[in-house]
């Protein structure tokens, strides 16, 4: 009974996480001159940061996959690995979330050269975001599926990248109160959208949804971001803020013998689901902490000094 607030929640939650690098603007490491030496700098910084805790929990999951007896082939876990997106992970590896960064990589790299590059590379990016788009929303280009198919995530970034160019153009150039009233009846008008369509065959209003995958973080960001004085009052807030990156590499293995337990012990309802949830989400603050104040976890899984 959840499937529909989840499907809502998932069409723009995780995207509003990758708009955020673009709110933070641009920092030449080498001066704004030295533009391929910024760019390979922050590739093999983006590329450490977020593949060498991709590659260690990757591993982690072929050995939960050992112990559930799933049956592996190194050339797919190969596939699945360097393509890392998330259908092949999903059927493959047998989750699907470590997607996030590989993507978050991509996204990185596309920013420093968005920052670095001459402008007709900029036309170039926004000219292959629209095509991809056209192809993502109404698949003209046939059933060739890029998405699973051009590695390291490349597609996703570039996605994540058209959409977070806009959200900071409409933050940027729009004055907030318009910015606002303009959000906020996109957002109505969307959900509304998202209710009628609910009810029908997935199949059948499928370009519908995928319309939102667009829109939706778009119209939502900016309402969040204008809200940002009140989030930060919260101390849990900005606590979960700090490790979430941890909460999320760790929740999916601590959320599902959460749920296998209580499911043993109750029957399943909305109380049972929050419970799960607030248990989840306070072993994983234990963790995250215990990851932070661990100097050579954070070195040698998450490469942070």
């Amino acid at each position: 009974s959840f499937l529909p607030h989840r499907r809502y929640i998932y069409l723009f939650h995780v995207t509003c996480f990758f708009i955020l690098p673009l709110m933070y603007g641009y920092t030449y490491k080498y001066g704004e001159n030295a533009r391929w030496r910024n760019i390979g700098h922050d590739t093999w910084r983006n590329f450490v940061r977020c593949w060498v805790p991709y590659t260690w929990f990757f591993l982690l999951f072929i050995v939960v996959g050992i112990f559930q007896h799933r049956e592996f082939t190194p050339s797919l876990l190969a596939y699945a690995y360097i393509e890392g997106s998330q259908s092949p992970m999903a059927w493959i590896l047998g989750v699907h979330f470590l997607w996030f960064l590989p993507s978050m990589c991509a996204l990185l790299i596309m920013k420093s050269c968005w920052y670095n590059a001459k402008s007709w590379v900029k036309v170039v990016l926004v000219v292959l975001g629209v095509a991809l788009m056209i192809q993502n929303i109404w698949s003209v280009f046939g059933h060739i599926d890029i998405w699973d198919t051009i590695p390291f995530s490349l597609v996703q970034g570039l996605k994540y990248l058209m959409i977070a160019l806009v959200t900071r153009c409409i933050i940027e150039y729009i004055s907030s109160k318009y910015s606002i009233m303009m959000c906020g009846v996109m957002v109505i008008i969307l959900t509304m959208l998202f209710v009628m369509d609910e009810e029908k065959d997935i199949l059948t209003v499928l370009p519908h949804f995928r319309i939102l995958e667009w829109l939706l973080p778009i119209a939502i960001f900016p309402l969040l971001y204008y809200a940002r004085k009140l989030w930060i009052k919260s101390k849990l807030l900005m606590l979960i803020g700090r490790y979430s990156l941890y909460i999320y590499l760790t929740h999916v293995l601590v959320y599902n013998v959460v749920n296998f337990l209580l499911l043993h012990l109750f029957e399943k309802k909305y109380l049972i689901g929050t419970i799960s949830f607030v248990i989840t989400l306070g072993i994983c603050i234990g963790i995250a902490y215990i990851i932070d104040k661990s100097k050579w976890i954070r070195m040698i899984v998450f490469y942070k000094q």
